[in-house]
């Protein structure tokens, strides 16, 4: 019984986050700039 609880709280939650857009996917540990950045690092040998 609890374990339904849990689920359908956890449902809701997603559902309540979804109308606002959000998505369920982490958030990237690097941006697009911090990824260029790397790449000029390692192409130049660093």
């Amino acid at each position: 019984m609890e374990c339904e609880l849990i689920v359908e709280r956890t449902r809701a939650g997603l559902a309540a986050a979804r109308e606002q857009g959000r998505i369920g996917d982490r958030r990237p540990k690097l941006t697009t700039g911090q990824w260029a950045q790397a790449g000029l690092l390692i192409r130049a040998g660093v």
